[in-house]
């Protein structure tokens, strides 16, 4: 049997940031975990976090 690798997880939209910049933002961030479900933004409220997902996805539900 093959032992797997482990690699390290990370945001693609980070790691396409040159490196002093992506430092500056990482040093404010906070890793979270979410579960299906989660509900990140209501309408109206105003913006307070961004998300960068390291895995899984996150989608917008309009109506």
């Amino acid at each position: 049997m093959r032992s797997k690798e482990k690699q390290e997880v990370t945001n693609k939209l980070l790691d396409g940031l040159p490196s002093k910049l992506r430092k500056t933002i990482l040093a404010q961030c906070e890793q979270v975990h979410l579960t299906s479900g989660d509900i990140l933004h209501e309408r109206g409220q105003g913006i307070d976090y961004i998300f960068y997902p390291l895995t899984g996805y996150i989608s917008l539900v309009t109506t």
